[in-house]
């Protein structure tokens, strides 16, 4: 594991368990969101409110350390709660809800991001833009 903030205050950026760059982030909503993400987030948003909806991020960015917390948290055995290999190794679906490793998370590499509302689902157009940038 690299570290989570190197010393410009950037993230670590993670992808198929390998390092891939360091990136600041920027708050949306409250949530962390990788600032080569912003515009599109921006543009998503704008245009929900344009239409008279609030789209609210509901997650975002998660550095190493969040998403080991998460696995953490979600794994079903809880006698392996401090099983550290198990809980970097262990196979996605002993977890509920199913919890990537760290790593190897969307949310590690900038492209998962969570907005849920049936504006964003029928709006086809954002929904297109949305799935080509966050996918």
């Amino acid at each position: 594991m690299e570290e989570s903030i190197n010393s410009k205050g950037e993230y670590a950026l993670y992808e198929n368990g390998k390092l891939l760059r360091y990136e600041g982030v920027t708050l949306i909503d409250g949530k962390k969101i990788v600032n080569s993400y912003v515009p599109f987030v921006q543009a998503i948003k704008e245009a929900a409110f344009h239409d008279k909806v609030i789209l609210k991020i509901n997650e975002g960015f998660r550095t190493w350390e969040e998403q080991y917390n998460f696995r953490r948290n979600n794994v079903i055995d809880k006698d392996k709660m401090n099983d550290k290999i198990y809980l970097t190794t262990a196979d996605n679906g002993l977890f509920n809800p199913r919890t990537a490793k760290p790593g190897y998370s969307n949310h590690q590499n900038g492209d998962g991001k969570e907005c849920v509302d049936l504006w964003f689902y029928k709006n086809s157009k954002i929904r297109n833009l949305a799935l080509a940038v966050f996918t």
